[in-house]
C-alpha cells in the first residue's frame, strides 16, 4: 500500500526505534535485538526497578506514537513500526534474572511467540488488521500483542530458571 507518512519528527523516531524499522529484512527482530543489546549492558547502567519504571512511561507514550503514525498511513500494521517489538522484548527481559543466557532464551521465545501468534496474541493481531478497526483500537492491539508475547516469554523463562535452580 502507498505510504503517506513523513519520515521525520520525534514520533517517527520513536515508532521506528531511530529508523531500525526501515531495515530491509526482519525489522521486528532488529527492534527486539536492540532491546536485548541495551539490556545486556545491564547491571552497571540500571536496576530492574528502573527498567519497570521506564516501561510504565514508555508503553503509553509508544501507544500514542503508534496512533499518530497509523493516522498518517493507509497501512493497518506497518512493519516499520518496531517500538512494539522493542517494548515487548524489554518486558520479557524485565521478568528474568540479568544473565545473558536467560536473555538469549527470552529473545528466542519472544520472537517465537510474536511470529507464531497463538491464542490471545493472535486475537489482538487480528483485531489490529481488520479494516473496520479504528486507529485507536489498532494502536492498542499492535502494542498489546507484543507486550503479551513478551510477558509470556518472560514468565516462561522465569519459571524455567526457577525449576533449573
Amino acid at each position: 500500500m502507498e505510504q503517506k507518512y513523513r519520515k521525520t519528527g520525534i514520533d517517527w523516531m520513536i515508532a521506528t526505534c531511530g529508523g531500525i524499522g526501515y531495515l530491509p529484512k526482519c525489522p521486528g527482530t532488529w527492534g527486539a535485538l536492540l532491546a536485548l543489546g541495551l539490556w545486556s549492558i545491564g547491571p552497571t547502567c540500571y536496576s530492574p526497578s528502573l527498567l519497570f519504571t521506564f516501561l510504565c512511561v514508555a508503553i503509553p507514550l509508544s501507544g500514542i506514537t503508534i496512533l499518530l503514525v497509523l493516522r498518517c498511513t493507509t497501512e493497518k500494521d506497518p512493519s516499520y513500526i518496531v517500538v512494539d517489538e522493542f517494548l515487548g522484548q524489554l518486558l520479557a527481559l524485565a521478568c528474568i534474572p540479568q544473565i545473558r543466557i536467560a536473555g538469549f532464551l527470552a529473545f528466542l521465545l519472544f520472537r517465537l511467540f510474536d511470529i507464531k501468534k497463538q491464542g490471545p496474541i493472535r486475537s489482538l493481531d487480528a483485531i489490529s488488521k481488520r479494516a473496520s478497526t479504528s486507529p485507536e483500537i489498532a494502536a492498542i492491539c499492535i502494542l498489546g500483542d507484543d507486550l503479551l508475547a513478551g510477558l509470556c516469554a518472560g514468565i516462561l523463562v522465569r519459571i524455567t530458571w526457577w525449576l533449573a535452580a
